[in-house]
């Protein structure tokens, strides 16, 4: 029983270990967009890391405005998209 006990307590220490901080800092970017179709409003989230300055966060939201807007086009029931 105690062999058991200490193989749990072992494991729950290693476990609650990986769940340090590792130092890196993040920050949250956020795009809204009513322009992507089905009548409604976008809210898009991201987080990023701080020391991250390439902006991939800004192509990544475009990439699903327009996703958004393909789909509109397809489901669409009110506009004949295809004249």
């Amino acid at each position: 029983m105690k062999i058991i006990c200490s193989i749990i307590i072992i494991i729950c220490t290693a476990l609650l270990a990986g769940c340090t901080g590792s130092g890196v800092n993040y920050s949250k970017k956020e795009f809204y967009t009513t322009a992507a179709g089905f009548d409604t409003g976008i809210y898009y989230i991201e987080w990023v890391n701080d020391t991250d300055t390439s902006g991939d966060y800004k192509e990544h939201a475009e990439t699903t405005f327009d996703r958004f807007a393909v789909y509109n086009k397809l489901f669409d029931s009110f506009k004949n998209w295809l004249n």
